[in-house]
């Protein structure tokens, strides 16, 4: 899947399980936190449906910070997106390493 498809199913992804709409969704620069609100157990359900929508793997073993970590490396919506179009149909990406 291109860039741009993965854009426009990820803002639809985040739109389904933060409950908002309008343009702030699909901006690059959206923060996901910030702007967006996203809280731990909504990263949970929008990592498990971004591995659904891309046959992406994302090792689940987050601590309490661990998904804060994550969403602070990939912290809008265009770098999580850029994360998704490099990572997809991979077999596991480990979020062991992010620090």
């Amino acid at each position: 899947m291109d860039r741009h498809a993965v854009f426009d199913t990820l803002c639809g992804i985040l739109a389904d399980y933060l409950d908002i709409s309008g343009p702030e969704v699909c901006a690059e620069q959206t923060l996901l936190i910030e702007d967006l609100g996203m809280g731990s157990m909504q990263f949970i359900q929008i990592a498990f449906e971004i591995e659904r929508q891309f046959h992406l793997k994302i090792r689940h073993s987050f601590a309490s910070t661990s998904w804060k970590n994550f969403v602070g490396e990939y912290a809008t919506v265009g770098k999580l997106c850029d994360f998704i179009t490099e990572h997809q149909d991979t077999k596991m990406h480990k979020l062991t390493n992010i620090s």
